[in-house]
């Protein structure tokens, strides 16, 4: 019998390949792709396994008749985990916000100490395409639509970052969220999983056992791009690794104070005046939102994009936010906010918005608390345009 690769992203794109090279019989569907989105329907019972994409959501109609004929769904993690004989260790990631961020440190931070490491799952790549490499470390982010279809992964090490309402269209509601993200748990090899989410505790019923009773308090303070929230999950993990280096809380520290800014993600852009522009454009929920007001001072805060159901009470302002300028369509209630609130049609308005606005000693903070969807291909090149007209403002005053 045949397999069915449901998706034609780069994740079916893996699972093709994994599939030509092992000799394995299959075909390709997708809804939004002319060669491969003919009517199957009447056809589901010549496979006996489909390889779904996470990016295919729960009420598509076809996984529907799919799930009517009992048919063994699976994921790319679920085929590596089964086919990798390999022996590695493999690291799980996820959470809201940060996932990308932690995954590429610790896989820098195990290079940087002899270690060969890889990263793969949501950060980009299927792991699949690394199953005959050879590497120590696989740090793979673990985003919660993976979460959800993936049954048979086996993780050595686990870390649940942060958790806030997030993708809420995709799981119809949040209890749907929680158990996709709590998957991780059973994932994980007892005693190693990291779980810094009272959320998922709650929801999964679990308590946390003290892996880790390191002090921290001469890494305290360090003046790195990496956000307080993760610096004591990257640490956790780094001890609960036990990678037998000789000071390891110097290693850290040296690591720590050496890293370089992140594209997209509280990223201080460039500019002569005594304004700072940051963009935040990675920050696609309130959550992330709020992180990045925590970390500003007189702020002018620019919201844009699709916020995917979540609630607007979960953006959390401060007295430091003077004011908003929002994106009409965003729809937000801001009943508790004092400050000015600017409304914007398109997004090309936001130049001319800001140099109305902006003053000595702002913060102008692009973090935008939405998907980029509606104008962008992507949080990158959101990003991008962002510098550019901050770029341009500089250039004109």
């Amino acid at each position: 019998m045949k397999k069915l690769i449901f998706g034609y992203g780069e994740t079916g794109k893996a699972v093709e390949q994994f599939f030509i090279n092992n000799k394995i019989d299959f075909e390709i569907y997708d809804d939004n792709i002319s060669n491969f989105n003919r009517d199957i329907t009447d056809n589901l019972m010549e496979y006996d396994e489909v390889i779904i994409s996470p990016g295919i959501p729960p009420d598509n109609v076809l996984l529907s008749k799919i799930k009517s004929q009992n048919l063994n769904i699976s994921t790319d993690l679920d085929l590596f985990f089964r086919y990798n004989d390999k022996n590695i260790k493999i690291i799980g990631i996820t959470g809201t916000n940060g996932k990308t961020s932690f995954v590429n440190i610790v896989k820098e931070f195990l290079e940087k100490n002899g270690h060969k490491a890889i990263s793969s799952g949501n950060i980009g790549t299927s792991p699949l395409n690394s199953i005959n490499k050879d590497f120590e470390y696989l740090v793979l982010e673990l985003s919660s639509y993976q979460l959800h279809y993936s049954k048979n992964l086996s993780l050595d090490f686990g870390v649940v970052l942060n958790i806030a309402s997030d993708h809420l269209d995709w799981h119809g509601n949040f209890k749907n969220y929680l158990e996709a993200k709590s998957k991780i748990i059973k994932f994980t090899k007892k005693n190693n999983i990291l779980v810094y989410s009272d959320l998922i505790r709650e929801f999964a019923n679990y308590e946390t056992k003290k892996n880790v009773n390191a002090d921290y308090s001469s890494l305290e303070n360090i003046d790195t791009p990496f956000s307080n929230e993760l610096l004591v999950p990257f640490l956790d993990l780094i001890y609960l690794l036990d990678l037998n280096i000789e000071n390891i809380e110097e290693a850290c520290h040296n690591f720590l104070v050496g890293l370089e800014q992140l594209e997209h993600r509280y990223e201080r852009i460039k500019f002569k005046g005594n304004i700072k522009f940051i963009n935040d454009s990675k920050a696609t929920n309130f959550h992330a939102v709020t992180n990045a007001i925590n970390r500003s001072k007189n702020i002018i805060l620019i919201l844009h994009g699709l916020t995917k159901n979540i609630p607007s009470e979960e953006l959390k302002l401060t007295s430091d936010v003077k004011k908003i300028i929002v994106q009409s369509e965003m729809k937000l209630n801001f009943n508790q906010f004092y400050g000015k609130i600017i409304k914007y049609e398109s997004i090309n308005e936001i130049k001319n918005l800001i140099k109305s606005e902006m003053q000595e000693g702002d913060t102008v903070l692009f973090s935008c608390g939405g998907a980029s969807f509606n104008d962008f291909k992507n949080y990158k090149e959101r990003g991008n345009f962002f510098k550019k007209i901050v770029n341009e403002i500089e250039s004109e005053t």
